[in-house]
């Protein structure tokens, strides 16, 4: 069997146990564990649990507000605090919070670019505007049906509108909603920051002088995933791999020093970011994703 075939039987195989592999702009391959429709559905329930406990406050006040001799004023702030929380709940969390709500962070899940980049503020927009059309404007008109004057026909097709886009998560094989077609993302498994001893153990700097210039560009994820690529089974799909890994990193760093070997290169870069991340956290400083704001040092590394 030739490697062509073999990754291709690999990844029918990953695929099957709901495993997916995104390629990062770096070039290294990144397995993911889809969530569950049901992690998905208990983080969105979570979620919505804390918007109405929110705008349940909120309205509280405002009905006292709305005693004082302002009804009317209250009910209309009322109800655009109610229509700017709902919307904006998830954005901004899924933004500040790269990929994930409270929901989902108690759930244990969180929101991906599909093409293993970045997630973009304009996929969140996206996935989570189209939340609004999938399921809580039209919810919002079924609940409310008797004070639009909807009549029994029109409440039907709300009714299936809803059921048809509910259902998109379950005939797909990626368990995306339509948000997520449309905004080119995936919610996977939160994957566990493990940084193994064993790998760290055996690799070696010497020769190598990384400063912490060097080393700030990356995170624990990139870490992660320079790990996987490193204990991947020799061949020629991981020297290829390692040879574009080694030129991205080069190029992100600012090494123009020319290395006998790749693989050396990559082992004694490993083992030094591993070491200044482990050396940060310390300290309560973790860059979690090579996107962080890099901290500055505030004192040279003995």
């Amino acid at each position: 069997m030739n490697a062509g075939a073999r990754l291709y039987e690999e990844a029918a195989k990953t695929a099957a146990k709901g495993v997916r592999t995104l390629v990062t702009p770096e070039g290294a391959a990144l397995n993911v564990k889809l969530a569950s429709i049901g992690d998905r559905f208990g983080a969105l329930v979570l979620d919505v649990l804390f918007i109405f406990l929110a705008i349940a406050a909120f309205g509280l006040f405002m009905a006292w507000v709305g005693s004082l001799g302002v009804p009317t004023l209250a009910l209309i702030v009322w109800l655009l605090v109610f229509f700017g929380v709902r919307f904006f709940y998830f954005v901004y969390f899924e933004i500040a919070w790269r990929g994930a709500t409270p929901g989902k962070r108690i759930v244990g899940v969180r929101v991906v670019d599909r093409g293993g980049a970045a997630l973009t503020k304009e996929a969140v927009l996206a996935r989570n505007f189209l939340r609004e059309i999938e399921l809580f404007l039209p919810m919002t008109l079924l609940l409310s049906g008797a004070g639009f004057g909807l009549g029994a026909l029109i409440s039907l097709a709300i009714f299936i509108w809803i059921v048809c886009l509910l259902i998109v998560p379950f005939i797909n094989k990626d368990r995306m909603r339509a948000g997520d077609i449309v905004g080119g993302t995936l919610v996977i498994r939160q994957p566990k920051p493990i940084l193994m001893e064993d790998l760290a153990a055996s690799q070696t700097a010497d020769g190598f002088a990384f400063t912490r210039e060097h080393l700030a560009h990356y995170g624990a994820f990139e870490l992660q995933t320079l790990e996987a690529l490193l204990r991947r089974p020799p061949g020629p799909v991981r020297n290829d791999t390692m040879a574009a890994v080694h030129a991205r990193i080069a190029a992100k760093i600012g090494w123009t020093r020319a290395e006998p070997s790749t693989e050396a290169f990559l082992r004694a870069y490993y083992r030094a970011l591993r070491e200044h991340l482990e050396r940060q956290a310390l300290f309560g400083l973790r860059k979690k994703h090579k996107h962080d704001e890099p901290q500055k040092p505030t004192a040279p590394e003995g």
